[in-house]
C-alpha cells in the first residue's frame, strides 16, 4: 500500500494494525473455527515518485515484517464446539460496558453489556463469530447466563454509587425469547430484588417472525419488570412490521444509518426518528463519535445516545473507580 508523505507515520501504523487484525481475527468456518495470519509491508511517496518502485518498497517491507513475524504460519483450526466450551469452563469470557447517554442532560442513564473474549490459542475472537458458535452448538444460553450474571453483580454494586436508578442493557437472541431459556429464568428469579432497570435488547441476523409464544415470555417477563428492546433497528432485519408486534422499552437505531453521509440515508434517519417519537418510544442512537453527530440526532428527536464520544466500554473494574469518583453524577460531554 502507498501513502502520500504528508501522512502521519502512526496513521499509517493504525491503518496495518487495524487490517492485520482484522484478517488474523477467528472466524467460523463449517464446524470450525479458522485463523489466518497475515503480514502487511507498506511504503510511502509523493507525487513524483514512480509507482513501481513505491510497490517494490512496499513489498521488501511485506518480505521483511514476514520474516520477523512471531505469528506467521499455516492456517490454524479448532473444532468449534470444544474450543466455545472450554471458554466457558476456563472463563476466558469477560464482560464489558459502554454507557448510553440521555441526550437531554448528557447524563449516564444505563450501560449494554459487551461480550470480550480472548482465546489463548486463537487470540481475539469476535462477539458475533463466539454467539453464531455458541449457537450452532447448542450452548449460546450458558453464555448469556455467563454474561447476565457478570453484568448484573457489576450493576447491583454501580447502584449504590449514584442517587439515580440506572438501566442494564443485555443482548438477546431473538431465538432465545422463549418459556424454557435458563438465562430468563435466572433473570426473573434474580431480579426480584434488583435495584436496577433490567433490559433485553433482542437481535437477529435472520428474519424475525414474532408468534404468540413470544408475546406470552415477554409478558412474563414484563410482569417481573424486565422489558424489551430493538437493537440495530435498520440493518434490514428489524422491519417496521416487528415494531408493531410488541410494547417496546427502546429501539436502537444501528451505528451504520446513524452515520449516513449521503442523502438518502440522512433522509431515512429522519423518518425513524420522527416515526419512533410519535410512537413515544425511547430511541438509542448508535455509534456518536463526535459532538457534531450528538447534536444531529438531539435535533432529530433522539432521546439517548451510545457511542465512543460519549464512553468507551470499560471493565468493570474501571466503571466501578469511576462511579466511585462521582462520574455518574456528572455529564459526559
Amino acid at each position: 500500500m502507498a501513502f502520500p508523505v504528508t501522512a502521519e507515520t502512526d496513521r499509517l501504523d493504525r491503518v496495518i494494525a487495524r487490517l492485520t487484525g482484522s484478517i488474523s481475527r477467528p472466524m467460523r468456518v463449517g464446524g470450525q473455527l479458522l485463523q489466518v495470519n497475515v503480514s502487511v509491508g507498506a511504503a510511502r511517496g509523493d507525487a513524483g515518485d514512480q509507482i513501481d518502485a513505491v510497490i517494490k518498497q512496499a513489498e521488501a517491507a511485506m518480505r521483511m515484517a514476514k520474516s520477523t513475524s512471531t505469528t506467521h504460519g499455516p492456517p490454524r483450526w479448532a473444532d468449534e464446539r470444544q474450543r466455545v466450551r472450554a471458554l466457558l469452563d476456563e472463563k476466558e469470557i469477560r464482560v464489558e460496558y459502554q454507557p448510553i447517554v440521555a441526550i437531554d442532560t448528557r447524563l449516564p442513564v444505563g450501560f449494554e453489556a459487551l461480550l470480550r473474549v480472548t482465546d489463548k490459542e486463537l487470540g481475539v475472537i469476535s462477539p458475533e463469530v463466539l454467539v453464531d458458535s455458541a449457537s450452532r452448538v447448542r450452548l449460546l444460553d450458558e453464555l448469556t447466563l455467563l454474561v447476565s450474571e457478570q453484568a448484573l453483580e457489576l450493576m447491583q454494586s454501580l447502584s449504590t454509587l449514584t442517587s439515580r436508578r440506572l438501566s442494564l442493557s443485555l443482548n438477546l437472541e431473538f431465538e432465545q425469547l422463549r418459556s424454557d431459556n435458563v438465562t430468563l429464568s435466572w433473570l426473573v428469579d434474580e431480579f426480584t430484588e434488583a435495584t436496577i432497570d433490567l433490559i433485553l435488547e433482542i437481535t437477529e441476523r435472520h428474519t424475525m417472525r414474532w408468534t404468540a409464544a413470544h408475546a406470552n415470555v415477554a409478558r412474563g417477563l414484563a410482569r417481573h419488570g424486565i422489558t424489551l428492546a430493538v437493537d440495530d433497528f435498520g440493518t434490514g432485519y428489524a422491519t417496521y412490521r416487528f415494531l408493531e408486534a410488541w410494547d417496546w422499552a427502546e429501539v436502537k437505531v444501528d451505528r451504520d444509518l446513524v452515520r449516513a453521509r449521503n442523502d438518502h440515508g440522512r433522509l431515512l434517519l429522519r423518518h425513524i426518528a420522527a416515526l419512533l417519537g410519535e410512537l413515544n418510544v425511547h430511541t438509542v442512537a448508535e455509534g456518536i463519535e463526535s459532538a457534531e453527530l450528538l447534536d444531529y440526532v438531539a435535533g432529530l428527536g433522539f432521546t439517548h445516545a451510545q457511542g465512543y464520544h460519549l464512553g468507551r466500554p470499560m471493565t468493570a473494574v474501571d466503571l466501578l473507580e469511576r462511579a466511585d469518583a462521582g462520574w455518574l453524577d456528572r455529564p459526559v460531554c
